[in-house]
């Protein structure tokens, strides 16, 4: 197994209550008990260190490479990263910053979320990415709830003026503009953050659209696996 063996007389005869036989090597015993004969715990050394993303190139019409600056140019790429695929009409990956760009962009991921931007950024060394669209022109389709039913899958579709997402892409981030549908419920705000796992919406300066009303609030948060919606700072007379 790779441990070391020692034997007892090289530093203690072993009882319920250690301290009560003599030390021969006290070194040796410190390093398995404390000071008051309780055993010490192994203690798990955690890996701290973080491996970059490696991108696996599928196809392209086009390769330009600057070998001054190590920026790789293609056009019509297609890159799988990690379990995600990225398509491109154009991209640009710089080896040394480690950062793919990508132009007229679509990434699909491993649980089916297809995401259309004019712009996405990847960061392989941290391993998320931020998208970005020219008149907030989003659109995402079969966006599978991440620990929900998996019976009902809503489609959800939103677009902003920034979208931004964590590592998992189960939450996402919409600045400016915000304006997200799903079903028949519309909710518009200067932000909004969805999140997949627990099937909530919370917007910022929001207006909430459904049955043909509206309601405009200082925050509201949207439930979806309930459908029902809590509304601070609400201006209920509209």
């Amino acid at each position: 197994t790779g441990a070391k063996s020692y034997l007892v007389k090289d530093w203690i005869s072993i009882s319920k209550n250690v301290k009560t036989f003599g030390v021969q090597n006290k070194k040796l015993f410190y390093k398995f008990y404390k000071e008051d004969g309780h055993q010490k715990m192994a203690g798990l050394k955690t890996d701290t260190s973080k491996k970059a993303v490696v991108p696996k190139i599928m196809s392209f019409t086009k390769l330009n490479v600057d070998k001054r600056n190590n920026i790789s140019k293609m056009e019509d790429a297609v890159i799988k990263i990690k379990s995600d695929v990225l398509s491109a009409e154009k991209v640009e990956w710089d080896t040394n910053k480690n950062i793919l760009t990508a132009k007229e962009a679509t990434l699909t991921t491993f649980d089916g979320t297809k995401m259309v931007a004019s712009l996405v950024v990847l960061n392989l060394n941290k391993g998320n990415f931020k998208a970005y669209s020219e008149n907030g022109n989003f659109r995402v389709d079969n966006l599978d709830m991440i620990n929900y039913d998996k019976t009902k899958t809503p489609k959800v579709e939103y677009r902003a003026d920034s979208v931004k997402f964590n590592k998992s892409k189960s939450i996402i981030y919409m600045f400016g503009n915000a304006k997200v549908a799903y079903d028949d419920v519309n909710l518009s705000g200067s932000k909004i953050i969805y999140d997949a796992g627990r099937g909530l919406f919370q917007a910022t300066n929001a207006i909430i659209y459904h049955h043909s009303k509206n309601v405009k609030a200082d925050s509201i948060y949207y439930d979806v696996r309930t459908s029902k919606a809590k509304l601070f700072g609400a201006d209920l007379d509209r």
